[in-house]
């Protein structure tokens, strides 16, 4: 049992990588997208349940995280049709505004690895709650073929406001904590 939650992890990286070459089957992508998400929530329950969790499981969740998401994203933005014109440059600006999260969250990767010696993401409240908000939305906007650019730059926003928090918080602790849970919310070491 002690693996397991990093098995669930692993596959989840793997499905979110074939959800996105499964873009144009909505049923297939549909299928992978909510195991994905079920894998997420399924892994880091085994852990806490069975007393598991280790640096290399967040480790492991969080690339699974991080590539279910964009993996979605991308998706997303590659099925659906760029209905009315008015919207295309928004969606160019989105496609571009993406770019800049990956080298974002690349980013603060890179930052906890020079300052902590890890390679992680930090899971605040923030993140929780733009996921959860990503995790309705994508598949709302695979089955109806629409995703309104004013919803999808909220999404897009929130997460940039989460990557900067992390950011935030990667410069301001001494101390790396995986699960701290917001720039915020004072805790003992903080």
């Amino acid at each position: 049992m002690k693996y397991v939650p990093n098995v669930i992890s692993t596959i989840r990286f793997f499905m979110a990588i074939a959800m996105f070459f499964l873009r144009n089957n909505s049923v297939a992508f549909l299928i992978l997208f909510f195991l994905c998400g079920f894998s997420d929530v399924l892994d880091g329950y085994l852990a806490r349940k069975y007393h598991v969790e280790s640096d290399l499981g967040a480790k492991i969740d969080g690339v699974g995280d991080t590539t279910f998401i964009l993996s979605s994203l991308v998706s997303v933005l590659l099925i659906i049709p760029l209905k009315p014109l008015w919207a295309q440059p928004i969606y160019r600006f989105l496609v571009y505004w993406i770019v800049f999260l990956v080298l974002h969250k690349t980013c603060n990767a890179c930052i906890t690895r020079v300052k902590f010696g890890q390679f992680n993401g930090i899971h605040t409240i923030a993140n929780k709650v733009a996921g959860n908000i990503l995790f309705f939305t994508i598949p709302i906007s695979v089955i109806t073929k629409n995703f309104p650019a004013p919803w999808l730059l909220f999404c897009a926003g929130l997460i940039q406001l989460c990557f900067i928090e992390e950011m935030i918080m990667l410069f301001k602790f001494k101390e790396y904590k995986v699960d701290r849970k917001s720039l915020f919310i004072k805790e003992k070491d903080a």
